[in-house]
């Protein structure tokens, strides 16, 4: 919807992309589309967040993942996935200084914390 009009923007998803947002928590965007990785009914990612700097975009789905795919996910995209819940993840979050994704686990009521580390 518009917010000058109060009526619904039926352009589609591309009508987003030049925009910038303060978070990125959707699961449904431009720049997210890709974060389904297969899915084919939209339901099994439950939380998104993205870095601070933007090139990074972290998921948590139903089958206990916690997957990080690089800025824009666009379909087809690859991920690099982590372990550790031992149920599905409903929530995910880069800390403030994009060094840590904090993830909360549904049924296993855990909050990890992952630590990035510099590739060699």
């Amino acid at each position: 919807y518009t917010v000058s009009n109060m009526k619904q923007d039926t352009s589609g998803a591309s009508n987003t992309k030049g925009v910038e947002w303060a978070t990125q928590t959707c699961k449904f965007g431009w720049s997210v589309q890709g974060v389904f990785e297969g899915d084919p009914d939209f339901s099994q990612v439950n939380g998104v967040g993205m870095s601070s700097n933007e090139k990074l975009i972290v998921t948590g789905n139903d089958y206990s993942a916690v997957s990080i795919f690089r800025n824009p996910c666009l379909n087809n995209s690859k991920s690099k996935k982590l372990y550790g819940h031992s149920e599905h993840v409903v929530r995910v979050k880069f800390g403030l200084d994009d060094q840590y994704i904090f993830s909360v686990g549904g049924q296993d009521k855990t909050l990890m914390q992952w630590k990035k580390m510099l590739s060699h």
